[in-house]
């Protein structure tokens, strides 16, 4: 069981951590999805200072982040990454449960996020923590994935 885990607010001189970690949990679906996922694309710095970006540790060592991202009506799950030697640990649910205390703190009663309709597993993951599909859109470039919309109330 893990016991020392800590969750912070990631600074600019986190930067190559969340770099690092979104390529790590993405870069296995680089094949799937014949492009790189849109979060190994982001200008982290950029959001870094611009939105809520949060650093997950394990006796001290990033292991996982989330980008969150607060809408009018929601709180958008922008990225939630794991690395891959820590996942099935039970950190993607305690961001999440981070990210919903976070929407509740802003004034916020529900959470969104996207996902690949080719992502069953976390299509799946997300359904099991009460997130429901609210729509599909095809992504803006040829022969892409359709991107999939879903929402929790809180």
């Amino acid at each position: 069981m893990i016991e020392d885990v800590t969750i912070r607010q990631a600074t600019l001189s986190d930067i190559d951590d969340v770099i690092a970690l979104t390529r790590a949990a993405y870069e296995g679906y680089i094949p799937l999805l014949a492009r790189a996922p849109t979060p190994m694309q982001k200008d982290y710095g950029e959001s870094i200072v611009a939105s809520d970006v949060w650093l997950l540790a394990v006796d001290g060592v990033p292991c996982a982040a989330i980008v969150l991202e607060t809408q009018d009506k929601a709180m958008l799950v922008y990225s939630i990454v794991v690395h891959p030697d820590h996942q099935g640990k039970g950190l993607g649910q305690r961001l999440l449960a981070f990210a919903k205390d976070r929407a509740h703190a802003v004034g916020r009663n529900a959470m969104r996020l996207c996902t690949s309709d080719k992502m069953a597993r976390n299509l799946a993951i997300y359904a099991a923590f009460g997130y429901h599909e609210t729509g599909r859109e095809e992504f803006d470039v040829a022969n892409s994935p359709t991107v999939v919309w879903m929402t929790k109330e809180l």
